[in-house]
């Protein structure tokens, strides 16, 4: 999948976020050891870890940080959704290809409890 890798200078650091050509609210883009890994997009079915993201979001409402973080925390896997600081600074982007894989199901069932 072709990303958008932009390059934003903050008051500490230089950051990367990492996003779809096209990105959409309902998209993130999931990084490993500061690595861009997965792509979770709420409205594409096809993926069946979606609608169980969807299910935690919407009726557990939850937001998709709070499930990453969660994750995170019991799994001790190093997982970030990448954003921009308020204070920061375009440096540059440039549009790279990576191989990102749909979120691990198993990891959202080990952390939640999911009824049915």
């Amino acid at each position: 999948m072709k990303l958008k890798v932009i390059t934003y200078r903050t008051l500490m650091s230089t950051k990367e976020v990492f996003e779809t050509l096209n990105m959409k609210a309902t998209q993130w883009v999931i990084c490993e050891n500061n690595v861009p890994t997965y792509f979770v997009d709420r409205l594409d079915v096809k993926e069946g870890v979606n609608e169980l993201i969807n299910y935690l979001m919407l009726e557990e409402w939850r937001t998709m940080s709070q499930l990453v973080k969660k994750v995170r925390k019991q799994l001790k896997i190093n997982l970030i959704i990448v954003k921009p600081s308020l204070i920061s600074k375009l440096l540059m982007y440039e549009i790279k290809e990576f191989n990102l894989k749909p979120f691990p199901v198993s990891w959202l069932l080990e952390c939640y409890e999911v009824e049915g």
